[in-house]
């Protein structure tokens, strides 16, 4: 995740805060200040367990939100809402200029490991492939979009002791384009319940192509 990718005009830093906006709105991915937490009170779906036979059982939110490693390779976070010292807050880049692209080749198969060992409440994976000339996504619609909401194909979730593992196979990442992750962990502490606010998020950016 580690890659930053600065947008160098006016033009491409009002396109990514559209893209990135409008992923806040329809997909809870907190990219932009135009995120709030009253939209953060409609809970996702849970995620069920890889035998599929019950829900996850609650688990207390971890101190921070979980870093993130491609393929091996640590990414740098786009952005997330969290609880941290007990102020609850969006944390992310101060301009849209500043949030990190990650960059990851259009070849083989994507193995994010996440270092949170308590499993997600949902995953999901958005694409964006239709880019300007600038590089920002032309639409404010992901092309295409995965829920990795059991151990499925074809984008298989397992949260282990020591990890969370999310695979993407190589024919879903060919495509040039950006690409989003986005995690979320349910919150039924007091404190989140009386701010309206029932699951934390946490989301990662990586760009495939020039």
């Amino acid at each position: 995740m580690a890659i930053r990718r600065e947008m160098a005009d006016s033009t491409a830093n009002a396109g990514l805060k559209r893209a990135v906006g409008a992923i806040c709105m329809v997909a809870l991915i907190a990219l932009v200040p135009a995120c709030r937490q009253s939209e953060l009170t409609g809970a996702p779906e849970p995620m069920e367990t890889s035998s599929s036979t019950s829900v996850l059982q609650y688990q207390a939110p971890e101190a921070a939100p979980p870093w993130a490693l491609l393929n091996g390779e640590l990414l740098a976070p786009a952005s997330s809402i969290w609880r941290i010292n007990g102020v609850l807050g969006q944390q992310r880049a101060s301009a849209e200029a500043d949030i990190p692209l990650n960059k990851a080749p259009a070849s083989g198969a994507w193995r994010f490991t996440l270092s949170s060992s308590r499993a997600p409440m949902t995953v999901d994976v958005r694409a964006f492939d239709s880019l300007g000339a600038d590089g920002i996504p032309t639409s404010n619609v992901p092309d295409r979009e995965w829920s990795c909401r059991t151990a499925e194909e074809p984008c298989k979730v397992e949260t282990k002791s020591t990890g969370t593992e999310i695979a993407l196979p190589g024919n879903l990442v060919q495509t040039a384009g950006i690409y989003v992750l986005e995690v979320t962990y349910p919150t039924q502490e007091q404190n989140d319940v009386q701010a309206g606010t029932n699951h934390y998020s946490a989301s990662w950016a990586i760009r495939v192509g020039k």
